[in-house]
């Protein structure tokens, strides 16, 4: 309901959409105008964080890794933007992908008092949208290949957290792909 509202209000509105696919080491991103049902990427890529070798106490690794991500995106989030859409994980399958999980959720959480107009999507609808609910990696790859062919993407590992961003704005405003 909400997006068709958004939809409807917006028809002839520019709207500055900041995407998101997070992950505590590859953050994607993406930046796009949508108007008249046609979404323009304007900008996009991929923070990351490295797993530090120090002899710190994980914790406290964990923490400063959160805090750079923060930091990275926080003039990203208070940039003219309309709207954030992210894709947040829905689980893990190790206690170490659990922190990830964690953080990513506790950092959304946290950029969405800086600019509340936040939506989420989950990784199943982007899935769906591509066209099958046991979509790869590539399969997400080539979608967004297909419909902005001019997108000079980085190697495959960047590109899929780059790609969940865009389809993410897709899958929000059901867009007509």
């Amino acid at each position: 309901f909400h997006t068709r509202h958004i939809l409807s209000s917006t028809q002839n509105m520019m709207m500055k959409i900041l995407a998101f696919d997070p992950s505590l080491s590859n953050w994607g991103y993406s930046i796009a105008n949508y108007h008249n049902n046609q979404l323009d990427i304007l900008d996009y890529g991929v923070i990351q964080t490295k797993p530090s070798n120090s002899k710190e106490r994980q914790n406290i690794k964990d923490f400063n890794r959160c805090q750079y991500l923060y930091q990275q995106l926080l003039p990203l989030v208070k940039s003219d933007i309309d709207m954030i859409i992210v894709e947040l994980p829905t689980g893990s399958q190790s206690s170490r992908a659990m922190v990830s999980y964690a953080s990513c959720i506790a950092i959304t959480a946290c950029i969405s008092h800086t600019n509340p107009n936040i939506n989420i999507v989950t990784p199943n609808q982007i899935k769906r949208l591509v066209g099958s609910p046991t979509a790869s990696k590539d399969d997400v790859i080539d979608w967004v290949k297909q419909r902005h062919p001019n997108l000079k993407l980085p190697v495959k590992s960047k590109a899929e957290h780059i790609c969940d961003s865009i389809v993410a704005i897709y899958a929000h405003l059901n867009i007509e792909s």
